[in-house]
């Protein structure tokens, strides 16, 4: 059963588009300079999160577009994505639930260790 991990507003899209062009860059920039490039999220989540996109009303150039829920990446999957990838990622977080929804995505990336401290 899918967990759905809502919250954040605009500025949630903002600082998770931040992130990942910080992501890109620092990945980009560093992966010849140090043997080992780390990821830390003491956050991690689900990897993803549930959005509510308002409906909107019809207007002079578009059509009427109903309300809808989305799934988002969060930082999480953000950084599982990245190109060239980090030697290590470590996520953090304490909801049991959102450690088993988090572990598909790692295995699916090729992650070779999975670890859940708490269970």
């Amino acid at each position: 059963m899918p967990v759905d991990h809502e919250f954040g507003g605009q500025h949630t899209e903002l600082k998770l588009s931040i992130i990942e062009k910080y992501l890109r860059a620092f990945s980009s920039a560093l992966q010849n300079k140090f043997s080992q490039l780390w990821y830390i999220d003491a956050f991690a989540g689900t990897g993803k999160r549930t959005v509510k996109v308002e409906a909107r009303g019809e207007d002079l150039f578009d059509a009427e577009v109903p309300e809808s829920v989305e799934q988002r990446r969060g930082s999480a999957q953000i950084a599982i994505d990245i190109r060239p990838p980090f030697h290590r990622l470590i996520f953090i977080e304490s909801k049991q639930r959102y450690c088993n929804a988090l572990r598909p995505p790692i295995v699916a990336s090729g992650i070779l260790r999975y670890s859940n401290p708490i269970g």
